[in-house]
């Protein structure tokens, strides 16, 4: 027996909604309005010349962290304080030979658990210890390559997997033998602009 087509499902589901909306036990109560009540605003000051440094990426270790990390255009990765949004730590300065095009911790559970991660035009993914103090010119925990091509994303699992999108490639690395990458999917036609793993 063959199951219902999914046109047919999405069909029901719909009607069933219908229903829902205008049944005469009155209306459905819906989650509040969002309000904004606070309003944040602040500058980056980048290195050239003092102008703006524009924010290329921003990460946070959880949802509840106090800190959130920023990539900015100067190719500077710093920690900022949620509340304040006072920068407390440059994590590197330059992080990277160009463009840092993302950023992304790696979760509590992931073998590579507290570093930050790096994606960049130069063509490499870095992973930094934002744990400790010192300034701008620390070296990283990590470096993975998989070739010349920009690398426009990241993202940790879990495990011990990293995933990056390139111009036209999904990189994979296992971070306990990160020389090479353990799997090259070339399966889009133009930059691979996001990627993320699941829980």
């Amino acid at each position: 027996r063959q199951s219902a087509s999914p046109r047919k499902h999405i069909r029901s589901f719909l009607q069933e909604m219908a229903a829902a909306l205008t049944a005469p036990s009155g209306p459905v109560a819906l989650a509040p309005a969002f309000r904004l009540t606070h309003t944040a605003v602040n500058s980056f000051k980048g290195s050239a010349d003092n102008d703006p440094s524009y924010i290329m990426g921003l990460a946070s270790p959880a949802a509840a962290a106090a800190a959130v990390a920023v990539a900015g255009s100067e190719r500077e990765l710093k920690l900022y304080d949620r509340a304040t949004l006072q920068c407390t730590r440059t994590v590197a300065a330059p992080a990277h030979a160009d463009r840092v095009n993302e950023v992304s911790f790696a979760p509590p559970r992931s073998a590579a658990a507290g570093l930050l991660f790096s994606a960049s035009s130069d063509g490499a993914v870095r992973a930094w210890d934002c744990g400790g103090g010192g300034g701008g010119g620390a070296a990283p925990s990590l470096e993975l390559r998989g070739g010349r091509e920009e690398v426009w994303s990241v993202s940790v699992s879990d495990g011990p997997l990293v995933a990056a999108g390139t111009q036209a490639a999904l990189l994979l690395w296992d971070v306990r033998r990160a020389d090479t990458p353990a799997a090259r999917l070339e399966v889009h036609t133009d930059a691979v602009s996001a990627v993320r793993f699941h829980s």
